[in-house]
């Protein structure tokens, strides 16, 4: 008999991905040099695993209202002090506030040379609006 799979995972000819498309999914998202380098080193530092940290990661983004693939520098050390802890404790992560003092103080900042997003640009995001580009109006 076949085994019983809830219909959003099924691709266009209604089969199950294989894993190797769901890695290649997850590879195409370009995220954030401070993502990247969060994830990193929380999976060096506590017992969650990659899916788990990223996971996490972003629902502590989702929290404080930025994107994995634009959230700067500045803009992740506010949500590893303000919104990570409290993510890590209910993951079972033993003295999360610690952990994330230490991340806070030695995250890398280099990523904060990018253009900077307009207030416009901002508010248009979490809105979900579409962006518009200068010379299209």
């Amino acid at each position: 008999m076949d085994e019983i799979v809830p219909i959003s995972v099924y691709n266009v000819r209604g089969r199950v991905p294989d894993v190797g498309s769901w890695c290649a999914l997850e590879n195409d998202v370009a995220d954030s040099p401070a993502f990247v380098w969060l994830c990193e080193q929380l999976q060096e530092q506590t017992r969650l695993d990659r899916i788990e940290v990223r996971g996490t990661v972003r629902i502590a983004l989702k929290l404080g209202g930025f994107d994995p693939e634009r959230v700067r520098a500045a803009q992740m050390r506010v949500v590893i002090e303000r919104v990570l802890p409290r993510e890590l404790v209910a993951r079972g992560v033993d003295d999360a506030e610690a952990l994330c003092r230490r991340l806070g103080a030695s995250l890398p900042m280099e990523d904060d040379a990018r253009p900077r997003e307009s207030a416009p640009d901002v508010f248009g995001r979490l809105s979900g609006a579409p962006r518009t580009i200068p010379g299209d109006e």
